[in-house]
């Protein structure tokens, strides 16, 4: 990944000491998953409306067609009222896997993948999200320090 993150000098400051103390690596620390991904032409429609439907309804961000990736800011979401029915079946059989709902459920931290500034928040209500996040789950080791 050649992915270049360009940050404030605040935050660079803060990360820099963080760097230079610490003996821990973020891989230590956090577990990063991919999100929602749709891999053939006409899935997202069969999924994601403005409105609760099918069987498991929950709010998707990401979910405008070509809408980039503005709902995750910094220290915060901006739902747009997107919805995803989240049906782990209906997906396979369409050959499109949907990852284990737990990694949604559970408190996690969504990382912005394409973005000038790191752009990241922790969500606590359970949204889903589009491949353009990123999750993060702490590791046993993070609850340690």
């Amino acid at each position: 990944n050649k992915t270049i993150f360009f940050l404030d000098n605040l935050s660079l400051q803060i990360v820099k000491k963080v760097f230079d103390v610490s003996k821990i690596n973020m891989n230590d620390l956090i577990r990063f998953r991919w999100s929602v991904s749709f891999h053939r032409k006409g899935l997202r429609k069969l999924f994601v409306s403005r409105k609760p439907q099918g069987k498991h309804p929950m709010k998707f961000i990401g979910g405008k067609e070509f809408g980039g990736n503005r709902e995750v800011e910094r220290y915060g979401i901006n739902w747009r009222g997107y919805w995803i029915d989240y049906d782990r079946e209906k997906a396979k059989g369409l050959r499109n896997n949907f990852q284990n709902l737990k990694f949604f459920t559970e408190e996690k931290i969504f990382l912005c993948q394409h973005s000038l500034r790191i752009r990241a928040t922790i969500d606590r209500e359970s949204y889903i999200s589009k491949d353009i996040f990123l999750l993060g789950h702490l590791k046993e080791k993070a609850d340690k320090l």
